[in-house]
């Protein structure tokens, strides 16, 4: 048994780590400035904004990222991994 084989962190390790810290991290960063911006009345007069549209725009944002978790269950092993993440980029 070589020593590479006892390690528990290889450089691809540390990549995916760093990789999934950096995703989690920009996704808690997106959803504290959805929040934050909502606080400017100016973005609010601009957009012409109430309550019930200002709580329609939190609840997209949401349930966005939980009907696209869901479908990344199934999509990626339909249609292949790299045009899933194509058409995630677009959308």
């Amino acid at each position: 048994m070589d020593g590479r084989d006892s390690d528990h962190f290889h450089r691809f390790n540390i990549f995916s780590i760093c990789a999934l810290s950096f995703g989690a991290f920009f996704y808690g960063y997106d959803s504290g400035l959805t929040t934050s911006i909502l606080g400017y009345p100016q973005f609010l007069s601009y957009f012409a904004l109430n309550s019930n549209t200002i709580g329609a725009l939190g609840s997209c944002y949401y349930a966005g990222s939980f009907f696209g978790s869901g479908m990344n269950f199934w999509l990626p092993d339909k249609y292949g991994r790299k045009p899933t993440i194509y058409i995630a980029c677009v959308v």
